[in-house]
């Protein structure tokens, strides 16, 4: 086991995620690479190793449970505890507020509220054995409806919307 800082970053596999990833790596932190998608974990953790960091990926899927425990049972047999755990795991579904659905807004809330509290629920006994445990849990105005909703920010440009199905006249 090691005695430096342990930090799992979710969702680390690009953009803000993986500068997290470097920034604690770059502080001396081990730093797992939370990623859904193994691969491109892999890839991105091989990125920053080459900069000197101490970062492995690890793929937990914050809407999948057997993924989740995989990455806690990891992380305690190969360190034993967790000092910071950095929630950054979210999805933006590009469509306009008043034309969403259900499913829409399931799938949104799956990964961007219920997959952080799975996540912290998972990793609250690891945390729990650091002297100084830390969660951070990460958002941004991209997850804002209004705006993505909105033609005249640059979410709402960003990306056009996905089409909708309009009912058909009675």
């Amino acid at each position: 086991m090691t005695k430096k800082p342990i930090a799992l970053i979710t969702g680390a596999n690009k953009g803000l995620g993986k500068e997290v990833v470097r920034q604690l790596g770059g502080l001396g932190m081990r730093v797992y690479l939370g990623s859904r998608d193994d691969e491109r974990g892999q890839a991105a953790a091989e990125d920053l190793v080459k900069e000197g960091a101490d970062v492995m990926a690890i793929a937990p899927d914050v809407t999948d449970e057997a993924s989740i425990v995989a990455a806690v049972l990891h992380i305690e047999d190969r360190e034993g505890w967790l000092d910071v755990l950095i929630n950054n795991a979210g999805v933006l579904y590009r469509v306009p507020a008043l034309e969403t659905d259900a499913a829409n807004m399931l799938a949104t809330y799956d990964v961007n509220v219920f997959g952080t509290v799975r996540i912290i629920r998972a990793f609250r006994p690891l945390l729990q054995r650091s002297p100084h445990p830390r969660i951070v849990n990460i958002t941004s105005t991209s997850a804002s409806m209004m705006l993505t909703s909105d033609p005249a920010t640059p979410f709402g440009q960003s990306a056009p919307s996905l089409p909708m199905p309009r009912p058909k006249p009675a």
